[in-house]
């Protein structure tokens, strides 16, 4: 089965290349026209059916691959107990991560106290050694 899903996950990465590709390229082809009518430039444009093709052919491949994967029935008495405990675990988790938050703003807030205490203690020594060193001057 793991061989079908990622079979599956190629083909819907190669839809959205295909689609990217056809986009890009009728982007960069077409010229300006009204909202809601075509330029004739876009319908003359011959990669216009190939890239519909493509588009096409990669998603009837991608209904098969669908149609072929096996049904897997589960009841909801054998999800909710696995439900539940990943609900219990998140639960968990949010609150460390509440708690990791709060800590983190209490630091934020002692770094901006020490980091202003620093700026005042540079602003004093500088004013400090302006006003000795005009002293010095004067004398």
């Amino acid at each position: 089965m793991a061989d079908r899903i990622s079979q599956l996950q190629d083909l819907v990465n190669d839809l959205a290349n295909h689609m990217c590709n056809a986009i890009g390229h009728l982007q960069s082809a077409a010229t300006p026209c009204e909202f809601g009518s075509v330029s004739e430039e876009l319908i003359s444009e011959q990669n216009s059916e190939l890239f519909a093709m493509h588009i096409a052919r990669t998603s009837k491949d991608i209904d098969i691959m669908i149609d072929t994967l096996p049904d897997v029935a589960i009841s909801s008495e054998e999800i909710e107990p696995g439900y539940l405990e990943n609900e219990a675990t998140r639960e968990a988790l949010m609150s460390r991560l509440d708690e990791a938050m709060n800590e983190n703003t209490e630091m934020i807030a002692k770094l901006r106290g020490i980091i202003e205490g620093i700026a005042q203690v540079q602003t004093a020594c500088r004013e400090g050694s302006l006003t000795s060193n005009s002293d010095s001057q004067n004398n």
